[in-house]
């Protein structure tokens, strides 16, 4: 399994998931806000992290491509697995059926941890928020 989130302009991200056979690359924009709903959801699925009413089996939530959506489908089907199903929206419109660009299964703690590094590596390379620009202005 890969995960990768790779900021390319200011609001787009280049993404790469790939899990068993199956790759695919997505690119976000601004429109949404891709890693915190990934983030939040994932965090749905692990009881310990939500109170006992919170918790859910299945997640489901929208990144925006523009004019393309990609629809994200998180479904718990044990304790330490999940199916993600990511259908595409070619032209942003729900109402059709979409295309099925990936459904496999894999270990959600493995999952977690592309996520984290996917986290880590953005950090590492861009900073936290202000950073960047502040350390260019003390330089000066």
């Amino acid at each position: 399994m890969k995960f990768t989130y790779t900021l390319t302009n200011i609001g787009w991200g280049d993404v790469y998931l790939k899990i068993g056979q199956t790759e695919i690359y997505m690119e976000t924009s601004y429109l949404s806000e891709p890693l915190i709903d990934l983030v939040r959801s994932v965090e749905c699925l692990i009881p310990s992290l939500n109170e006992p009413d919170e918790a859910r089996d299945v997640v489901t939530f929208d990144w925006d491509s523009e004019p393309a959506i990609h629809r994200w489908r998180i479904t718990k089907v044990a304790n330490t697995k999940i199916r993600i199903e990511i259908k595409l929206f070619e032209d942003g419109i729900k109402t059709n059926s979409g295309e099925l660009l990936l459904s496999e299964e894999c270990d959600l703690m493995e999952f977690i941890q592309e996520l984290v590094e996917a986290l880590e590596m953005l950090l590492k390379n861009h900073g936290l928020v202000g950073s960047i620009s502040d350390s260019r202005k003390r330089d000066k």
